[in-house]
């Protein structure tokens, strides 16, 4: 963000005042994407309970679960990330981490197919920004979600990201 000439961005890099790495992005997505389910099995982790696991790290301050639907049409991963962070740490995650995933999507051979929404989030309990990527054929739909959320009545913010995949 610009205000008065001064990029905020670096100006919060500067100040050490960075986002959670979204470094771990682009290979994980690429590996869900590529071969759903297979990428959403082989990102598990420990299993919680029946049909939900961790999911192995691949955002730092990030906690990611993962789960499948009972006929395992449907696979998801959901992580909140920068829990109780700092508003400017949950923006400035928010801001690299949606061009980390445009970069991403724009390197596979079906990301041009995403179709990408963003617009704020305004609800009694949540206030922050969303973008979504959605691609869907005949025979599968895949959703990306990231958001920069603050919890209106803890007064706390943080970061969501999910990928969903479901087989028609």
């Amino acid at each position: 963000m610009t205000y008065f000439g001064v990029t905020f961005g670096a100006a919060w890099l500067a100040l050490g005042v960075s986002g959670a790495s979204a470094a771990g992005i682009c290979p994980v997505l690429t590996q869900l994407l590529a071969d759903p389910p297979s990428g959403f099995i082989a990102q598990r982790g420990a299993a919680e309970e029946p049909q939900y696991w961790a999911s192995k790290p691949f955002l730092a301050d990030g906690v990611c679960k993962m789960w499948v639907s009972r006929t395992a049409e449907a696979h998801n991963v959901r992580c909140v990330v920068n829990d109780a962070a700092a508003p400017v740490k949950v923006t400035a995650f928010y801001e690299t981490t949606r061009r980390e995933i445009d970069a991403c999507l724009a390197g596979l051979a079906e990301g041009g197919k995403f179709k990408r929404e963003a617009g704020p989030v305004t609800t009694d309990r949540l206030k922050g920004a969303e973008t979504t990527w959605v691609f869907e054929s005949d025979v599968r739909r895949f959703k990306i979600d990231l958001a920069d959320y603050l919890r209106v009545v803890l007064g706390t913010s943080y970061n969501s990201f999910s990928v969903e995949y479901m087989k028609y």
